[in-house]
């Protein structure tokens, strides 16, 4: 029987588009449907009247599969950066 050659994966090449943009997120809603997930990111910052507001700037659509990917490589990334650089202190995350 003929041996089946192990087919290596080839790392997918990155290239920066020309209106690429770094952004900073200090807020997040997440909301699903059936379809996808949607991350909307914003600044938290006071408004004129002393109240705390979100406001929203980007939105970052996935799928239900893309998602969960992203869950994991997190998960992973947050586990690598503490044991290198000690727990992560969080309070109890707001609804």
């Amino acid at each position: 029987m003929p041996e089946k050659k192990e087919k290596k994966k080839q790392p997918l090449r990155k290239v920066r588009v020309a209106d690429f943009r770094v952004v900073y997120s200090n807020g997040i809603t997440i909301v699903n449907t059936a379809r996808d997930f949607q991350l909307v990111f914003g600044l938290v910052a006071m408004d004129l009247d002393g109240k705390f507001v979100i406001n929203e700037h980007t939105l970052v659509a996935m799928s239900p599969q893309h998602t969960k990917s992203l869950f994991f490589l997190l998960e992973k990334r947050i586990k690598d950066w503490e044991k290198a650089h000690g727990e992560i202190k969080i309070g109890e995350p707001k609804p």
